[in-house]
């Protein structure tokens, strides 16, 4: 009696597993999906980016704003200073 082939069916964890055309839009759905988050991630990175560069010039511009302010009041100090003494020499006259 002549013995029959058997097929053997892979395994559905197998990686020679058949993937019916149902899974197949499901993976490339899932593919799309992470292509766009992906896509997401790049645009909030290159904001971010931007953020920090316009943060950095607006920390520039409070140190030099700072520095003008120091120097205009050390200036008004020095008028002040002098202000009282041609005062007090004016007093004195």
């Amino acid at each position: 009696m002549a013995r029959k082939k058997r097929r053997r069916e892979p395994d559905s964890g197998s990686s020679s597993a058949i993937l019916s055309p149902a899974s197949v839009r499901e993976l490339d759905g899932a593919t799309g999906d992470l292509q766009d988050i992906k896509s997401d991630f790049k645009e909030v990175q290159s904001e971010l980016e931007e953020l920090k560069t316009e943060l950095d010039k607006v920390r520039n511009e409070l140190e030099e704003a700072e520095d003008d302010h120091q120097g205009t009041k050390n200036e008004l100090e020095e008028a002040k200073s002098e202000l009282e003494e041609a005062q007090s020499e004016n007093d004195k006259a």
